[in-house]
């Protein structure tokens, strides 16, 4: 569909799009005549979550872990149990006010709670004399004291809880604009962008109770929250200290165990006396060692005396060696004293002076070796001179003799202080055994101990981090929330306009009539000789008989262009004229067809299956309410000549009347069929036209279909094509010499500017320029 097919519908229903937003507009005032104001009030509440203060050191700050004690914590605002305490609490409040206070309720609303309470409810109510404190919060009501105030809130908490038919329980989970579970769930709660801060909002009819509420609710979520946040890590400290106290009794009895084990083995301080015997047995093996070494010298030097007065011949001998070797030891160091002063610090000088030193050095060391030999040869092995070798000889001999008196005597002494060290061998595995025990149940004690500590640290981190502090308390709200009647009332009229405007386009856009020629051309699969308007009662802004007479023009045109195509001239022409249904406007087409040809000069047959004339209705009696919505007039003007009595333009013998019988079926020409004709010669006949009845209701006669020389089907606008309509119109254009036409009958004024251009009417110059706007034609002009 173009714009200009959009625009023309709209303008087609113009009153109706009118009329409705009106309507529901209208409605919308006189539903919102006396709307019920509300109040809104807010507060801020500081959390600490993401940003707040801690005593645990080192404390890291995720991300997922904010956002979830954000979850947490806006769950239990708005959860069931909370909402209902602050129902609770805000039910005992005006339960204990006797008068009303702006501050808390309005006389309103507090008249409306002693009417529909039952008098049985304040049975629950606590009132004493008790002088009132003075820092009461400020949700407790004047001349309350909070004694009074929890104690009823007490009360009517149980008798909630006592059943599900008492009048606290309906109250909260009924429908009360105050108390109720789903009033009061209204509340809003939001976290401040990426701060540490919540904000809620809550609306109410009452200002008093507005506030109220958002300061009970403020309260009660303070509570559980810390309850919460508290709860969690108060279990793992009682874990840690049931704990605790289990390592502790174990530690005990395994200290016990050890100390019992000393005490029954005489055992002070086994390590310092086990130490001691180690020093004892140590030393004794060491003097044995001594003695056994000395033994053992002794016998050696027996062995040795004999063989040092053999080694006198050798002294000459190493003298010798001892004098060539020093001269070699002269010439080297020559060598080395010429190489340092001829040095010039390169890598070979070096290496060649480390080598005169290293010689220098192996040739000292072999001079001293020889020098301890020649002094060793003039020596025994202790430097003692070969003149007293004797005397020490005999000396050695009684040493020797002492020596192994004294090893003797060593080794029974150690084989019994050897038994008495086996002892404490049992004694360390034990004890090691039991001081492991013991360390670790002390290493399992510490531990938990640490546990403990790091719990209580957390304990004491929530219940800091658990107190909400209320940094922007709830205000009393003056000024009413603005109403929306006035977007009630426009929305009312723009919704009510698209709602029509759209079912009007999907109508539109679902219409299966065949509407025009060319959409009726599309579904009938058929040539078309042109349409016809509807022929209704027009104002004055149309020549509505120069525009028909136009119209039929156009199908005159194609249907002399469709005859001069046939080839046979000797005959007058037959035109079937047929519909598929009904009430089609056969008659009026084929008598004003007739009529065009009789205006050529042409003589003309018109014979129809019936000469009664239709009475003449005017349909749609009620046509006002039509007129009304500024659609056009329904009513069909008979005035116009295009429907003129036929009768009006053709002689008697010019139209003539059939029967439908056995005849009729079996015709294979106009002459076969049963009329009784005047005076004619029908040679002298340029055009026959015969009317068919519908041919769904009746048997058509295929001989005179088939004899024909043109067919032309009728067919309206406003009615849809169905499967029946083409199969029978595929048969008879299998019957006929040349493709069968059709004629698409009351069709809407507005289609037929496809044929005709634009419809001649009297249109304002503003309605004139828009429709140039949307068809984009700026430059057109009327003359050249």
């Amino acid at each position: 569909m173009t714009l200009i097919g959009i625009i023309k519908l709209i303008l087609k229903h113009k009153v109706l799009l009118i009329v409705i937003p009106i309507i529901m507009c209208s409605l919308a005032i006189v539903l919102t005549k006396n709307p019920k104001l509300e109040y809104e009030t807010q507060a801020s509440v500081y959390t600490g979550i993401a940003s707040g203060s801690s005593i645990e050191m080192n404390k890291k700050f995720d991300r997922n872990a904010i956002f979830t004690a954000f979850d947490n914590l806006i769950s239990i605002i708005t959860s069931r149990e909370t909402i209902e305490e602050v129902g609770v609490r805000l039910l005992a409040q005006h339960l204990l006010m006797d008068n009303p206070e702006m501050e808390y309720i309005s006389s309103e609303y507090l008249n409306e709670l002693k009417e529909f309470a039952p008098d049985s409810i304040y049975d629950y109510v606590v009132k004493s004399d008790t002088e009132q404190n003075q820092d009461r919060p400020g949700y407790i009501p004047p001349g309350v004291s909070i004694e009074d105030y929890e104690k009823t809130v007490a009360n009517l908490i149980k008798v909630k809880n006592s059943s599900s038919d008492n009048f606290v329980y309906e109250l909260l989970n009924y429908e009360h604009p105050v108390y109720s579970f789903k009033a009061l769930s209204e509340v809003s709660v939001a976290r401040v962008s990426s701060s540490d801060v919540v904000e809620l909002k809550f609306k109410a009819g009452d200002p008093g109770i507005c506030k109220q509420t958002l300061l009970l609710l403020i309260d009660v979520c303070s509570k559980k929250y810390k309850i919460f946040k508290e709860s969690s890590s108060d279990v793992v400290v009682k874990y840690f200290e049931g704990q605790l106290a289990n390592s502790e009794r174990k530690l005990k009895q395994a200290e016990n165990e050890l100390l019992k084990y000393k005490q029954e083995n005489n055992i002070i301080n086994y390590y310092e006396q086990s130490k001691a015997v180690a020093v004892v047995r140590e030393d004794m093996e060491v003097a044995y060692k001594n003695k056994i070494a000395a033994l053992a010298g002794s016998k050696a030097s027996k062995r040795k005396l004999r063989k040092e007065l053999e080694v006198n011949g050798k002294i000459l001998e190493l003298n010798d060696q001892v004098l060539k070797d020093k001269d070699i030891l002269a010439n080297i160091r020559y060598q080395l004293v010429l190489a340092e002063s001829k040095s010039d610090g390169s890598d070979e000088s070096i290496a060649n002076i480390d080598s005169l030193q290293n010689s220098i050095n192996e040739i000292q060391s072999k001079i001293d070796d020889k020098v301890k030999k020649l002094y060793a040869a003039s020596n025994s092995i202790d430097g003692i001179p070969m003149t007293k070798m004797m005397p020490n000889w005999i000396t050695n001999m009684v040493n020797t003799e002492n020596l192994e008196a004294e090893v003797d005597l060593m080794t029974k002494h150690t084989n019994e202080f050897l038994d008495e060290v086996k002892k404490y061998a049992p004694f360390g595995a034990n004890i090691k055994r039991l001081e492991r025990k013991i360390r670790v149940i002390e290493e399992e004690y510490l531990e938990i101990l640490y546990g403990l500590n790091t719990a209580k640290i957390k304990l004491q981190d929530t219940q800091i981090a658990g107190n909400l502090v209320t940094i922007d308390p709830p205000f009393f709200p003056i000024k009413a929330i603005p109403s929306k009647r006035k977007i009630v009332i426009v929305a009312a009229g723009f919704v009510s306009f698209v709602l029509v405007l759209g079912i009007i386009l999907v109508m539109e856009f679902f219409d299966s009539t065949l509407k025009n020629e060319k959409v009726a051309s599309a579904k009938i699969n058929l040539q078309s000789l042109g349409m016809l308007s509807k022929i209704t009662k027009y104002n004055n802004v149309l020549n509505f008989i120069q525009t028909q007479d136009r119209l039929m023009d156009f199908v005159m045109q194609n249907f002399v262009r469709s005859y001069d195509n046939t080839k046979v001239i000797d005959h007058p022409k037959v035109i079937i004229v047929f519909s598929t249904q009904s009430d089609e406007g056969k008659t009026v087409i084929a008598g004003n067809l007739a009529r065009k040809l009789k205006s050529y000069g042409k003589k003309v047959l018109f014979l129809n299956h019936s000469d009664v004339e239709k009475q003449k209705e005017l349909v749609h009696s009620n046509s006002w309410y039509y007129r009304l919505l500024g659609y056009q007039d329904p009513r069909v003007d008979y005035s116009h000549p295009f429907l003129d009595d036929i009768r009006n333009y053709l002689e008697r013998h010019e139209y003539l009347k059939y029967e439908v019988n056995d005849f009729y079926t079996h015709a294979r020409s106009y002459q076969d069929l049963a009329f009784n004709p005047y005076t004619l010669i029908f040679e002298d006949l340029d055009f026959v036209i015969v009317e068919l009845p519908s041919v769904l209701k009746q048997n058509y006669p295929a001989g005179l279909l088939s004899s024909s020389d043109l067919a032309v089907l009728v067919c309206r606008s406003n009615r849809v094509w169905s499967k029946a309509d083409q199969n029978i119109i595929d048969n008879i254009n299998a019957l006929v010499k040349t493709d069968i036409k059709f004629v698409c009958n009351g069709v809407e004024l507005e289609e037929t500017e496809t044929v005709l251009g634009e419809i001649p009417k009297k249109r304002s110059i503003l309605r004139k320029k828009v429709k140039s706007f949307f068809k984009l034609q700026f430059l057109t002009k009327k003359t050249i």
